[in-house]
């Protein structure tokens, strides 16, 4: 059996795009060491009742903090209310983790 080459090449987005433009790498760089973020970083994604899960911040130089509280709702929804706690509930957490700080 014999196979034609395909015509059509795909561009290989390790060696293109936003990786080949190095102003555009180190704004990248810059942007993901500001601020302050969770990027729905929990393990287990889906724990069982009673389970530990963990939750990782990332918080930029940019930003000085003494605490950093969690705001949590079980159904889908927003927290609402003073501090998040009229519909969901408010964990304060410890930091296990500080680079130069």
């Amino acid at each position: 059996m014999n196979k034609k080459p395909s015509s059509t090449i795909m561009q290989d987005f390790v060696f293109g795009g936003i990786e080949a433009d190095p102003s555009r790498l180190l704004e990248t760089e810059q942007k993901r060491w500001r601020g302050i973020r969770h990027l729905y970083q929990a393990a287990p994604l889906d724990p069982k009742p009673g389970e530990p899960v963990t939750v990782t911040v990332t918080v930029g130089q940019d930003i000085h903090v003494d605490r950093v509280t969690l705001y949590v709702t079980t159904d889908g929804s927003d927290p609402k209310g003073e501090h998040g706690t009229n519909r969901g509930f408010a964990i304060d957490l410890t930091r296990t983790y500080s680079g130069s700080r």
